[in-house]
């Protein structure tokens, strides 16, 4: 098990990044490693970012942790959830707990509709595809308030061109943002209900 410690800081912003939907995320890492970010990263997806030639921290680094009971906890930890829920007054003791505070997230949820759907699939293979983590990840992120949230690859050259652009931290961009990703989140958690009422009809 790692040791739970505090990271020296290194000078940037930070970016987490934490997919199931892998298509893009390197060159999309790549383009915010060239803006000045440092990424922070879990489990696959530093994996695959490692392998591409992408410089990633892992978040078991920060929260002391690899993923335990089979993957199911790997970034519920408030290593990780206080430096997507920190306002500016807080960042003093983010700092003096020595957590990163995090200006973008990008996550996309476990396949769960698509589960539903395959032959063969039954209520526990479709529990077990439950995202749990990333919409967490979200709404920490959503609540903070000034986090760039990224819930979808279609959203990367949006973001993209605000980071070239300069743009980036434009409160109506954040707001749109924040919205689009708590309708994911909504959508995400009905489509969760709605395993019970495909297996579950009698309930």
């Amino acid at each position: 098990m790692l040791t739970c410690r505090k990271l020296i800081m290194k000078t940037g912003k930070n970016a987490l990044i934490s997919v199931s939907d892998k298509d893009g995320v390197t060159e999309f890492a790549r383009t915010l490693v060239e803006n000045g970010y440092i990424i922070y990263s879990s489990g696959g997806t530093a994996k695959h970012l490692h392998s591409e030639g992408v410089n990633v921290i892992d978040v078991a680094t920060l929260s002391g942790f690899g993923p335990i009971l089979g993957h199911r906890v790997v970034t519920l930890a408030p290593q990780i959830h206080a430096g997507l829920l920190a306002t500016p007054d807080m960042l003093d003791e983010l700092k003096q707990l020595g957590w990163p505070k995090f200006d973008l997230l990008y996550v996309n949820f476990y396949p769960l509709k698509e589960e539903m759907t395959k032959e063969g699939a039954t209520f526990q293979s479709c529990v077990d595809c439950t995202d749990i983590g990333g919409p967490t990840m979200v709404r920490s992120a959503v609540k903070g308030g000034d986090v760039v949230v990224m819930v979808n690859r279609n959203q990367i050259p949006f973001v993209t061109s605000l980071i070239e652009s300069g743009e980036l931290e434009r409160p109506q961009f954040l707001f749109l943002l924040r919205k689009i990703a708590e309708e994911i989140v909504a959508q995400y958690v009905q489509n969760s209900a709605n395993v019970y009422k495909k297996f579950l009809p009698e309930f």
